[in-house]
């Protein structure tokens, strides 16, 4: 397939753009600016989500959108709407204008989560009422855009929630646990240390998006769907 890494200059992202070109599919990347080179590589096409026309460029020819931008935890309010919300509403839009057939799109196991115990969620468990924070609601209103946006011989769409990312490249949660553990504070334990937390290595987030991007619209496929990378037994 012909596929388009949206954010594939990131953590998630690259690893996608690496495990598609392993699985011999044309890959091209969408990122803010360039960050690697890689000759196997089909273009990567430097552009900004809130350009229409930046998206559209990129976006002819794909036969498969992987859309991962999102800007990283701290962020404020207005940059997580920004490119979150609108930023996914430009993408769908393009998407539709190119004639792009399928798109995935990372999504997170947040847009349920508001601090209360998560046990054997899925994807009927609503949306929270009021979010723990700005990035939890944009990331459940651009869901909830792209999941609107399925639509059977026009745009497939489906949407991933995987929890808390980790590995190789992560220049968040693993380097603040290193960073952590350096310092000796690994041996400071708060609370009574019972609470579960969800955590998906990289690699399998990745490869999760490769499959749906390989069986979104097949017959034994999915489509227009939530799916969870792994069960949610997430506590606060």
């Amino acid at each position: 397939m012909k596929i388009l890494v949206i954010g594939g200059g990131g953590f998630l992202g690259r690893r996608i753009v690496e495990i598609a070109l392993e699985r011999n599919h044309s890959v091209s990347v969408f990122d803010i600016k360039k960050t690697f080179d890689d000759d196997k590589l089909d273009t990567y096409f430097v552009g900004d989500l809130g350009v229409l026309d930046d998206l559209i460029t990129a976006f002819t020819g794909m036969e498969v959108i992987i859309h991962t931008a999102s800007p990283p935890h701290g962020a404020n309010a207005a940059l997580y709407h920004a490119v979150n919300v609108q930023g996914t509403g430009n993408i769908l839009s393009a998407a539709r204008t190119a004639g792009v057939p399928k798109l995935v799109f990372t999504s997170s196991a947040s847009v349920i989560y508001n601090g209360n115990d998560m046990i054997n969620a899925d994807e009927t468990t609503p949306y929270c009422d009021v979010h723990m924070d700005a990035y939890n609601e944009s990331k459940a209103l651009a869901e909830l855009l792209v999941l609107e946006s399925n639509a059977p011989g026009r745009l497939l769409t489906v949407a991933l929630r995987p929890s808390g990312i980790f590995g190789p490249r992560d220049a968040q949660g693993s380097l603040a646990m290193a960073q952590a553990a350096k310092r000796g504070q690994w041996r400071v334990m708060i609370g009574s240390n019972d609470n579960l937390f969800d955590m998906t290595y990289v690699d399998n987030a990745a490869y999760a998006h490769i499959l749906a991007a390989e069986k979104i619209g097949k017959d034994d496929g999915i489509a227009g769907q939530v799916c969870l990378h792994s069960e949610s037994d997430t506590k606060d």
